[in-house]
């Protein structure tokens, strides 16, 4: 899909440049229906991502739906594009094409406005920050607006516009570059608190392991201590019974400084 995009976008590009009579028939009509499967594809793919961190982290999940409406401002603001771009290049537009631009274009700002309720609070990195700034110092401003109203409005009129096709679409595109830049930081974002999740996992886990391994000595401590004082003591009773029952009575054992249970029976045993 990347590839035939690629291909298209080349040679979207090389028709704008030629009369409208040697334009391929159709071009308009593939590139809009390729460009939505694109997204169409790229928006499956982030919901499934997003459904895989979903409610592990309130940050995280912000920032998904901020990269979500980043996304569809682009696509409703896109589309107003595309009626202004279309007209720009010749084709015929549709007898609603102005209210059709002006209805992609609020539901864009009602997208964007949606943004800045999302993020309004938030502590968010300055990259971030930055690229909302950029976007809306360059795609939301009245004199870009009334640009494009203007530029659609002469190519409805059959009217000359400011700038060469080719040139108002990579204009155009570059301002709507903007607004996807405020969805690669979102992402971005993301990608920093994920690293930051990381290492306190990390650190975490370092802190886990050491204290198991400072169990586990004690642990060895507690059965060595267990052993010298108990149950190599016992074993002795235990051989020495034996052989006083076989009629030994010359047995003796070592002398324990204990002055436990165990302690008193050695010293018992060796008193007898």
């Amino acid at each position: 899909m990347i590839q035939k995009w690629e291909a298209l976008q080349a040679e979207t590009s090389a028709a704008f440049d030629k009369p409208k009579a040697e334009r391929p028939a159709g071009l308009a009509e593939t590139y809009n229906k390729t460009g939505g499967e694109l997204i169409g594809m790229l928006d499956q793919i982030s919901k499934s991502l997003t459904l895989l961190i979903k409610l592990r982290d309130p940050y995280i999940d912000q920032l998904f739906n901020v990269k979500q409406l980043a996304w569809q401002v682009r696509n409703e603001v896109g589309d107003s594009n595309t009626v202004v771009s279309n007209a720009v290049g010749g084709l015929k537009p549709a007898a609603d094409a102005v209210a059709r631009y002006q209805a992609y274009l609020a539901a864009g700002n009602a997208s964007w406005s949606a943004i800045e309720d999302v993020v309004y609070g938030m502590t968010l990195p300055a990259y971030f920050n930055d690229a909302m700034k950029h976007a809306k110092n360059e795609f939301f401003v009245p004199e870009y607006t009334k640009l494009r109203f203007d530029v659609l409005k002469a190519a409805i009129a059959g009217q000359p516009v400011k700038m060469p096709p080719a040139e108002w679409v990579k204009f155009s595109v570059d301002k709507l570059n903007t607004i996807l830049g405020v969805a690669n930081a979102a992402l971005a974002a993301v990608s920093a608190r994920a690293e930051e999740l990381k290492s306190k996992t990390v650190w975490q886990m370092s802190i886990q392991i050491i204290i198991l391994a400072l169990v586990a000595a004690l642990t060895m401590g507690v059965v060595v201590l267990l052993s010298r004082r108990i149950t190599v003591p016992l074993g002795l009773i235990q051989d020495g019974m034996m052989k006083v029952a076989q009629g030994n009575f010359n047995v003796s054992l070592p002398p324990l400084e204990s002055k436990d249970e165990v302690g008193q029976i050695v010293a018992a045993q060796d008193a007898a």
